[in-house]
């Protein structure tokens, strides 16, 4: 197995009163990301009541250009006006070391 050195941090805040459609959205969202070949790993986080993240990792730029394009992300888009708070946050990182 190949490391899965990129990643991406997302975080998204909820409107209030919508934090369970986001943490149902990003539930049924996993089974998008499962049929993704360059996602390595996808999680969905939960930092508190009202922000939630979504952490994934990639082999190389162009798995992690596909997902930032994909499904997940276009229906995240699509759902932000009405969940979200503000835009999410999107950060790039590099996995430094793992255990998977």
């Amino acid at each position: 197995m190949t490391q899965a050195n990129l990643g991406l941090l997302v975080r998204i805040k909820a409107k209030p009163g919508k934090e369970v459609a986001v943490e149902e959205f990003l539930r049924q969202a996993v089974s998008l990301a499962k049929d993704e070949d360059g996602t390595t790993s996808w999680f969905a986080i939960k930092f508190s009541s009202d922000v939630f993240g979504i952490f994934d990792t990639f082999e190389n730029a162009e798995g992690r250009s596909a997902h930032a394009k994909g499904k997940i992300s276009l229906s995240l888009r699509g759902a932000a006006k009405e969940l979200l708070r503000e835009p999410p946050t999107i950060e790039p990182i590099e996995v430094l070391a793992c255990k998977l």
